[in-house]
């Protein structure tokens, strides 16, 4: 792949926030705008691999103890949803799902997708500046109203779960942010 300074004007080499399968960097293009940069940790694939041979085998013993229980499914399943957390194109796909779905709404904001800098290891997206949903010290000190926050997030995954059938299935901290208006 390209090193990051032909495709970006500045990269910061330190991550912005990191989890088990990616972290994300802050990096401007060279047209300006900010932008977030998730990149899948090289060889997670094979270490995901590897934990799935470690889960059939343990399901193939707790097969003997739980009968009725049909945990093939769920290893199919789950099998399913972390080659899914794997493929950033889908993820992205999926955030443009997530942006149509609340367009109509302008409490809801949803990074836009750069797909000229987006692989299926690689996801850039417009950097949206905000204090985690957990940081309820720099919410008050902005004099965000926190009911009316509640309000936004319940009706959003309302819209969600009853209007869409399309929700956001990880919804941790690091993933919701805050800003005055308020904006989630």
């Amino acid at each position: 792949g390209a090193h990051p300074d032909a495709i970006f004007d500045s990269f910061e080499r330190r991550p912005v926030a990191s989890a088990s399968l990616a972290q994300v960097h802050r990096a401007r293009l060279k047209d300006g705008r900010v932008v977030a940069v998730k990149v899948q940790y090289p060889g997670i694939e094979w270490v995901i691999a590897s934990d799935l041979r470690t889960l059939k085998f343990v399901i193939r013993i707790l097969r003997v103890l739980y009968r009725q229980i049909n945990l093939d499914v769920i290893f199919s399943e789950f099998s399913r949803i972390v080659s899914e957390e794997l493929d950033y194109l889908l993820e992205g796909k999926n955030a443009e799902t997530f942006a149509r779905n609340f367009s109509k709404n302008p409490r809801i904001k949803i990074p836009i997708v750069y797909w000229p800098y987006t692989t299926s290891k690689v996801l850039t997206l417009e950097y949206l500046e905000g204090i985690k949903i957990t940081d309820l010290d720099g919410i008050d000190r902005r004099d965000i109203d926190r009911k009316e926050l509640a309000r936004i997030l319940a009706e959003a995954y309302a819209q969600m779960f009853f209007v869409d059938g399309f929700f956001h299935g990880d919804p941790h901290p690091g993933n919701i942010f805050v800003r005055r208006g308020p904006e989630v």
